[in-house]
C-alpha cells in the first residue's frame, strides 16, 4: 500500500570519465528513513531493494525496490508498506529468476514474526510473498533471514538466525523453499553456544557451506571462533570447522568459493579490552581474510588494517570476486579515533589477490557533522568493470533526515575520484609532492577530494574557505588517505579554496568553483 507521495531529491554527484561512470549518491526517496541493503547491476540499469518508513502513523518500516539508470538517475520504484506489520529486507540479496524477475528475503512484525520472501516484477510489482515462521514457533517466534540461494532447478535455501526456546542465546537454521517459495523442510543447528549464521554458499561437489560464529555470551575470557558446516541438500551435516579458541574471530561474514575447490572467508579479528576488574569488552580491530583449500587448510591470510580504532562495530560486510577469480574486493566499515570522545567511520574497501597480497586499500567518508556513520550492505561489479556499493550514510546527531540511502559507484581501482590510484613520484627515489585531486570541478552537490601522497600524520585538518578568505568548512580527520565527500549544495554559487592543514601551516591548497 502506498501512502506517501515520493518526492526525490537526489543529492548527487556524477560524471563519466574514460569510460567509467563515478558518483555518489544520498536520498530518503521521500521518506523519514531509507535505508538501500540489496543491489542487482544489468548492463542497462541497476535494480535495489532497501527499506524505508512509512510517513503516516504508525510509522512502520516497509519495503522498497527502485530502478536505476547507469548514470544513477532514479527511473521508478515500488513500496510495500502495510498498517498491520512491517516488511523489513535487511540482509537480503536481490537474486534473479530465468523469468526475469527478482527474489530477496527478509521478515515481517505483526501478530507473529515470521521469514519473507518476496518475488519482484523488473517494475517493483509484488509478484508473490512468502512467510515461514521459525523452527521453533510457538515456542519462540524469533527469526532473522540472513542470505539465501537459488538452485538451476528453482528451489532455494535460506539461513536464518534463530533463538532457542528458552530465548537463551542464538542457533542456525536452514529452510529449503520450493520454486514458488513453499516450504519443503527446515532444520536448526546449535549447541549451548550462540552461533549466528552470516552467509551462504553454493558448494561445487553439492551441498552448501554455512558461515556463522560460535560465542560464549560472558563477562570476561570471550570466545568467539569463526564456524563453518557444510551440509548436503537433505540438511545432515557433512563436516565442520572452527577457528582455534584461543584467537578472537569474527563471522564468516561473507564468503566466496574458488576455482581450485577453495574457499575465501571474509572475518575479522578481535581483541579483550578490560572495562573494570570483573568485566571486559569485544572489540574487532583489523578486518580479516583467508583462503582455505578443500581440506580446511589455510592456503593464506591477510589483516586489513591501518589505524583502525578497536570498536565493537568494526567489520567486513561484503566479499566478491573480480577479475575472472583471480583477485577479491571487500567491503566493510571500520573506525577512526579523531578525539577521545570522536571517531570517524569510514566505509573501507580493499582489493586482494589470488594470492592473499592486499592490491589497494581505499576509505570513503561523507564529512556533514561530528557524528557521520557510514554502513555498507551491498558490493558488486559493474558492467563497466567498476563497483557499486549501497548502504546508509547515518548521523548520529538527531535531524529529519538522520538515515539516508547511500550508493557508491567507483571505478575498478575503488576511486570516486578519477585517479586515486596514480602515484605522482617519476622517481623511485623521489619524495612525491602532497597535493589535492578533486572531483568534480565544477561542482553543485558534493566536494570529492583526497590527499594524493597523503603520510601518516596525526591531527589532519581540511578548511575550506570563500573568495574572500571566509572559512566555510573545517574538520579534522583521523586518516589522511580517505577520500572526503562534502556537501556544498547549501553554498553559494562562486570559487572556493581547498586547504590542507598540517601542524597548523597550510601545506597545499586547490581551487574549485560551486556552481
Amino acid at each position: 500500500m502506498m501512502r506517501a507521495l515520493i518526492t526525490l531529491c537526489f543529492l548527487s554527484i556524477f560524471q563519466v570519465t574514460h569510460g567509467q561512470v563515478y558518483f555518489n549518491k544520498r536520498t530518503n526517496f521521500g521518506f523519514p528513513l531509507a535505508i538501500i541493503t540489496s543491489v542487482l547491476p544489468t548492463d542497462s540499469c541497476y535494480y535495489l531493494t532497501g527499506l524505508i518508513t512509512d510517513s503516516l502513523p504508525p510509522y512502520l518500516i516497509g519495503n522498497i525496490f527502485v530502478k536505476l539508470g547507469l548514470d544513477g538517475e532514479y527511473l521508478n520504484s515500488k513500496t510495500l508498506l502495510s498498517t498491520e506489520k512491517t516488511y523489513e529486507t535487511w540482509l537480503g540479496d536481490l537474486l534473479p529468476t530465468p523469468d526475469g524477475n527478482f527474489l530477496d528475503i527478509g521478515f515481517t512484525r505483526g501478530a507473529i514474526r515470521k521469514a519473507l520472501l518476496v518475488k519482484y516484477s523488473p517494475q517493483g510489482d509484488t509478484l508473490f510473498m512468502k512467510e515461514h515462521p521459525s523452527f521453533y514457533f510457538p515456542q519462540n517466534p524469533f527469526i532473522v533471514p540472513v542470505d539465501f540461494v537459488r538452485m538451476e532447478n528453482g528451489e532455494m535455501y535460506v539461513l536464518n538466525v534463530v533463538e532457542k526456546p528458552d530465548f537463551s542465546d542464538g542457533d542456525i537454521s536452514v529452510m529449503k523453499l520450493d520454486a514458488n517459495g513453499t516450504l519443503v523442510w527446515q532444520k536448526a543447528y546449535g549447541s549451548t553456544w550462540d552461533e549466528i549464521p552470516r552467509s551462504l554458499v553454493l558448494d561445487d561437489y553439492g551441498g552448501l557451506i554455512i558461515g556463522a560464529e560460535k560465542q560464549k555470551i560472558v563477562s570476561q575470557n570471550f570466545v568467539n571462533r569463526t564456524y563453518l558446516i557444510k551440509i548436503d541438500t537433505t540438511g545432515e551435516i557433512l563436516w565442520e570447522y572452527l577457528t582455534p579458541q584461543n584467537h578472537l574471530r569474527d563471522a564468516a561474514r561473507d564468503m566466496v568459493k574458488t576455482e581450485d575447490g577453495g574457499l575465501v572467508v571474509a572475518s575479522g579479528k578481535g581483541i579483550e579490552v578490560p572495562v573494570n576488574a570483573t568485566s571486559g569488552d569485544l572489540r574487532w580491530e583489523s578486518g580479516h581474510v583467508y583462503k582455505l583449500n578443500t581440506y580446511n587448510q589455510v592456503v593464506w591470510e591477510v589483516d586489513i588494517t591501518g589505524d583502525i580504532t578497536p570498536l565493537y562495530f568494526n567489520y567486513l560486510s561484503k566479499l566478491i570476486s573480480v577479475d575472472n577469480g583471480n583477485a577479491f574486493v571487500t567491503a566493510g566499515q571500520f573506525g577512526e579515533l579523531v578525539s577521545p570522545t570522536s571517531v570517524d567511520v569510514y566505509c573501507w574497501l580493499a582489493k586482494i589477490s589470488g594470492e592473499g597480497e592486499i592490491l589497494w586499500l581505499r576509505k570513503h567518508h561523507i564529512v556533514d557533522s561530528d557524528e557521520d556513520r557510514h554502513f555498507p550492505y551491498d558490493l558488486k561489479q559493474t558492467a563497466d568493470g567498476g563497483l557499486i556499493i549501497v548502504g546508509e550514510a547515518s548521523d548520529l546527531v538527531p535531524s529529519p533526515d538522520n538515515r539516508q540511502a547511500w550508493l557508491l559507484k567507483l571505478d575498478g581501482h575503488g576511486c570516486l575520484v578519477p585517479g586515486c590510484h596514480l602515484i605522482d613520484a617519476t622517481e623511485e627515489e623521489a619524495v612525491p609532492e602532497i597535493g589535492l585531486a578533486i572531483y568534480p570541478n565544477p561542482t553543485t552537490d558534493y566536494l570529492n577530494f583526497y590527499l594524493k601522497n597523503a603520510r601518516p600524520s596525526k591531527g589532519t585538518s581540511f578548511r575550506i574557505v570563500d573568495a574572500a578568505g571566509r572559512a566555510v568548512k573545517e574538520f579534522q580527520s583521523a586518516a589522511a588517505d580517505a577520500t572526503f565527500i562534502v556537501p556544498v549544495w547549501g553554498w553559494a554559487a562562486g570559487v572556493y579554496f581547498l586547504q590542507y592543514i598540517e601542524d597548523g601551516a597550510v601545506r597545499c591548497s586547490e581551487r574549485f568553483v560551486k556552481q
